[in-house]
């Protein structure tokens, strides 16, 4: 390592290499959720290399730091039917009418026997219709997009994001902003299918004029899913592997929307679009 490693600020590779190792200890039973959780956000925040570096040195298969990159920032839900009817139907018999007098025949030359009635008739009881499972929410699609910005909202009651990250496929998080705007505070979210949103962290004030908050509601989400094989395309990545999709605030463009394409090797190439999906800029993986 090189002498500036203790002090120098990590760069985006090193925190998305960082981001990719602990998505992957957790996947083979390294760490628990919550510990990568909290990994994450450390990794997201490090102010050096070293410190960085800490956060992976005790996994199976840490990332190698430091690493060449090209990159600026960023790093990284039918119905329940149920059938309920029963009923029990009963025959009877009526009697039949009364003969006349001259056709009544005497008691001594004929008895009335009565016949029994039928035993009532059961309708089988119905069998509830099993709650069909929820459908796997997938991020990199727009449906999912919509379940996560949608429950965002619901959950924070606002629409504007400091910062909101795909990592995965099921895996997000957010440096939501907390209410009301004006008191630019913002407070660190993840988001899990089987957690949805949740946070153990508290609010922390803004202090930097370059964070900006991204009204999550002007971006079109449709455009960011066909962007997706764009950026992978032209990452200039090998057998890319890992996509991080960032909705965020650029001091020179505005509210934009960033990709990283990586893979195993710690390769990342960056594009960067308006919340429209117009491409902004392009950096792809450059080989030494």
């Amino acid at each position: 390592m090189p002498d500036d490693l203790p002090t120098r600020p990590p760069r985006d590779t090193e925190r998305l290499a960082v981001v990719r190792a602990l998505t992957e200890a957790r996947t083979h039973g390294e760490i628990t959720r919550d510990d990568q959780v909290e990994r994450t956000d450390m990794a997201l925040r490090a102010v050096s290399l070293a410190e960085l570096a800490a956060l992976v040195e005790d996994l199976d298969n840490p990332p190698t730091l430091p690493e060449p990159a090209a990159s600026r920032r960023g790093l990284l839900l039918g119905a329940v039917g149920l059938v309920a009817a029963g009923a029990v139907g009963f025959a009877a018999l009526s009697g039949a009418d009364e003969p006349d007098a001259a056709a009544r025949p005497s008691p001594a030359s004929s008895t009335a026997t009565a016949s029994p009635a039928p035993a009532p008739t059961h309708a089988p009881t119905p069998v509830p219709t099993p709650e069909p499972p929820a459908p796997d929410i997938d991020l990199y699609t727009v449906a999912g997009l919509k379940v996560l910005i949608a429950e965002y909202h619901e959950k924070l009651g606002t629409w504007q994001a400091y910062d909101l990250s795909v990592l995965d496929h099921d895996q997000a998080s957010a440096d939501a902003a907390i209410l009301p705007i004006r008191k630019r505070r913002l407070q660190w979210w993840s988001w899990s299918p089987d957690e949805r949103w949740s946070t153990n962290f508290d609010p922390m004030q803004v202090t930097s004029s370059n964070e900006q908050v991204v009204d999550l509601r002007k971006v079109d989400l449709a455009a960011v899913v066909a962007n997706i094989p764009r950026a992978r395309r032209t990452s200039n990545v090998e057998e890319p592997d890992a996509l991080g999709i960032f909705f965020t605030h650029d001091p020179e463009h505005g509210a934009v929307v960033r990709f990283h394409v990586g893979n195993q090797y710690s390769e990342v190439g960056t594009m960067t679009t308006d919340l429209s999906g117009k491409v902004l800029e392009r950096r792809p993986f450059e080989r030494s």
